[in-house]
């Protein structure tokens, strides 16, 4: 009985491992108010950006009080360090999870606009020329290190023979030196040829990023916080943030390439 598909499967496997590790973006649970613990980083001293508390009283209606919990994103290293680090010490929650909310919509706008078969085309064809190119260029390396070995191992003849000024500790030295320069142009060869061969899980790959894209740009506006911080630790890399709220996103590198894509391939206003 198969319940969820397979994609699904692996996915939650990896999530479940990754929640396991001493450092990783998965979150350990989604039960806190507050969008993107683990991914903030600070600009201005490089330092991560994690969220606390801090207990406020309000009082009531009826003139007692009841204590109000306030989340923030806190510089840890500013509050230690003012003197070095020069930027914000605190960045409201609220604002913050707002202005990234704002740039993810902005993200699945975009995606939206793209053509699933011509990227995957477009983009496997131009991986498939650079990595045409990188073989080339090591089976280039590769031909004339092993022409240089065989001139070497010709000089050995002539060293015995008598017909060669050069002594055989060098020769022998230089033969060493060059096998290891055909072996290490041997395994890059290799390298590209599978990478080659490897175009087909790229093409699966883009496909199953692009579909979750797709997905997570129609439920993500109805999510809970707990789904909500589970895609975003699927999408984004690391957030930096500077004075004013000012802040780079970085997106993980099958977004970052769709993205790329997409900036290519839309033409420009009166073209």
């Amino acid at each position: 009985l198969q319940i969820i598909d397979v994609d699904t499967f692996e996915r939650a496997q990896e999530i479940m491992t990754s929640r396991t590790l001493k450092r990783s973006d998965v979150p350990l649970n989604g039960k806190g108010r507050a969008l993107l613990v683990g991914k903030l980083y600070c600009g201005h001293c490089g330092g991560k950006i994690t969220l606390t508390t801090r207990g406020k009283d309000v009082q009531r209606s009826d003139g007692s009080y009841r204590q109000k919990v306030e989340l923030r994103y806190q510089c840890h290293y500013h509050i230690r360090h003012p003197q070095i680090c020069d930027g914000q010490a605190t960045y409201g929650t609220a604002k913050l999870d707002e202005i990234v909310t704002q740039a993810l919509h902005k993200l699945f706008d975009q995606v939206k606009t793209i053509s699933e078969e011509e990227m995957i085309e477009t983009e496997l064809s131009k991986k498939k020329q650079e990595l045409e190119a990188f073989l080339a260029r090591a089976k280039s390396f590769h031909a004339e290190r092993q022409k240089e070995l065989n001139d070497y191992r010709s000089e050995v003849l002539k060293i015995i023979r008598g017909e060669s000024p050069l002594g055989m500790e060098l020769i022998n030295d230089l033969v060493r030196e060059t096998e290891e320069k055909v072996e290490q142009t041997r395994q890059d060869m290799e390298h590209w040829e599978e990478e080659l061969s490897n175009l087909d899980s790229s093409a699966r790959k883009l496909h199953k990023s692009y579909a979750n894209l797709i997905s997570w740009s129609e439920m993500f506006d109805c999510c809970n916080m707990d789904e909500k911080k589970m895609i975003v630790a699927q999408l984004i890399e690391k957030i930096t943030i500077w004075k004013s709220y000012r802040m780079e996103i970085k997106f993980n590198v099958t977004v970052e390439q769709i993205l790329q894509y997409q900036t290519l391939h839309t033409p420009a206003i009166g073209a």
